[in-house]
C-alpha cells in the first residue's frame, strides 16, 4: 500500500510539473505572440511611410522632369533663333 502511495505521490507532483511547464511555455507563446502582432504593426506603419515617401518623390522627380524640358526647350529655342 506504501508502495501504490508514493507511486501516486510521485505521478502527482510529475503532473504538476508538467502543468507549471505548460502554462509557463503558454504564457511565453503568448508574449511572442504580442511581440509579432506589435512588430507586425510597426512593419506596416513603416511601409506606409515607404510607399508616401515613393509617392512624393516620384512627384519631385516629375517636377524636375518637366523643368528640364522646359529648360531645353528653351536653350533649343534660343539655339534655332541664333541661325
Amino acid at each position: 500500500m506504501n508502495d501504490i502511495r508514493a507511486a501516486a505521490e510521485a505521478l502527482l507532483q510529475t503532473a504538476q510539473i508538467h502543468q507549471q511547464n505548460f502554462e509557463t511555455v503558454t504564457t511565453e507563446l503568448q508574449n511572442i505572440k504580442q511581440r509579432q502582432i506589435e512588430s507586425d504593426q510597426r512593419f506596416e506603419i513603416m511601409l506606409a511611410e515607404f510607399r508616401q515617401l515613393k509617392i512624393e518623390s516620384d512627384i519631385r522627380f516629375n517636377g524636375l522632369q518637366t523643368e528640364i524640358r522646359r529648360a531645353l526647350d528653351r536653350l533649343l529655342n534660343q539655339q534655332n533663333g541664333e541661325t
